[in-house]
């Protein structure tokens, strides 16, 4: 990877150690966001659970007609929005924290055989950690951010989905008398 720019050598390490830095801080701002997504979906499955807990009740307790047609589609609906919300949750994909040795070391863009030959000096030598860190950084953050993405669309559907089922559950209860 680093043969093919040109004049990554002539960066200076402190421009590496402040990219780096950068990058870092995205990265974390990337995963609590993801936390972020984590905690709504669970205080979703606890206001749709209360709904649930309450609808449920209030069909057992009121006898009318089609009870049970509005009950199965009320199930079906209801297993749906958890199994969407659950899905969210698990398994949930992130990318590690921290560097493992073999990423640190470079045996992901084929630098374990050019970092140990004379050629470079110390300097290079650390240029080519700092720009394979970068690089590394670069690449979890873009991992990160589709995650992210489809974790975010995916909420904002279920989102839609319980809304949905309130304005189901407000209809039958005033159809069928509260």
């Amino acid at each position: 990877m680093l043969k093919d720019i040109n004049n990554w050598n002539k960066i200076p390490v402190d421009t590496y150690k402040t990219i780096l830095e950068e990058a870092k801080v995205r990265y974390n701002e990337l995963l609590s966001q993801s936390e972020n997504i984590t905690g709504k979906v669970i205080q979703t499955i606890l206001a749709v659970s209360a709904i649930v807990a309450w609808f449920t009740k209030y069909l057992s307790e009121n006898k009318f007609q089609y009870r049970l047609v509005i009950a199965v589609v009320f199930v079906i609906f209801t297993i749906s929005i958890y199994y969407r919300l659950v899905s969210i949750l698990y398994p949930r994909k992130t990318v590690l924290r921290g560097t493992s040795p073999s990423e640190a070391l470079g045996n992901e863009v084929d630098l374990a055989g050019d970092i140990d030959e004379d050629k470079y000096s110390e300097t290079e030598k650390t240029l080519v950690y700092y720009y394979h860190q970068v690089y590394r950084y670069n690449r979890r953050i873009n991992t990160l951010r589709s995650l992210y993405n489809i974790r975010a669309r995916n909420y904002k559907i279920n989102l839609v989905l319980c809304l949905i089922l309130f304005f189901y559950i407000i209809l039958v209860v005033l159809f069928t008398g509260l």
